[in-house]
């Protein structure tokens, strides 16, 4: 818990009490967070190199549409609506990359893979800030925002890694990593 409160980007509000279900995204009591992932295999242009530009825009319309759920969305207890709509967190995640490194003849594992998935979720998480950011500018600040630190932006928190194997299948994409 000291680990994971160090980085609570929401100090004023308290200690960080617990996750979501499966423990990818620390949160205050009665918080939420919206989870969406981007499907790598399809951020790759016609040489099978990442697409910066598309990745960039497919992260910016993912954090526009995970924020917009929050609106949409209503939880039958008022305290949580209070800490969601106050929080406005969304966790933008990543699937798919065993098939993009297979796309690219990269192996997974590997020094270059290794390179190219820190490269992904830097890139990731700068772009996603950027946008929090920019949507702050239009829409306004989470309500929260003066009981947190980092720059001032649309939601509490933007990234999150979380468990792709139910959408994995939907998305056509493996959901882990099989040896052979």
């Amino acid at each position: 818990m000291d680990t994971i409160n160090a980085d609570n980007p929401l100090p004023g509000l308290g200690s960080l009490e617990t996750t979501n279900p499966c423990g990818e995204q620390p949160l205050h009591g009665g918080d939420a967070c919206n989870l969406g992932s981007i499907n790598l295999s399809n951020m790759l242009d016609a040489h099978n190199d990442i697409d910066m530009d598309k990745f960039e825009r497919t992260v910016c319309l993912a954090v526009q549409l995970l924020d917009n759920v929050i609106d949409l969305t209503q939880f039958p207890v008022d305290y949580v609506n209070k800490m969601v709509k106050g929080n406005r967190r969304v966790g933008l995640g990543i699937m798919g990359m065993a098939d993009m490194f297979a796309k690219m003849g990269v192996r997974y594992g590997s020094e270059s893979a290794q390179m190219i998935a820190e490269h992904i979720c830097v890139s990731m998480t700068s772009f996603a800030l950027k946008e929090s950011i920019r949507l702050a500018d239009q829409k306004g600040l989470f309500p929260n925002m003066d009981l947190a630190i980092g720059e001032p932006r649309r939601n509490a928190a933007f990234t999150t890694i979380a468990p792709t194997g139910s959408i994995a299948l939907l998305a056509g994409v493996n959901g882990g990593v099989r040896t052979l």
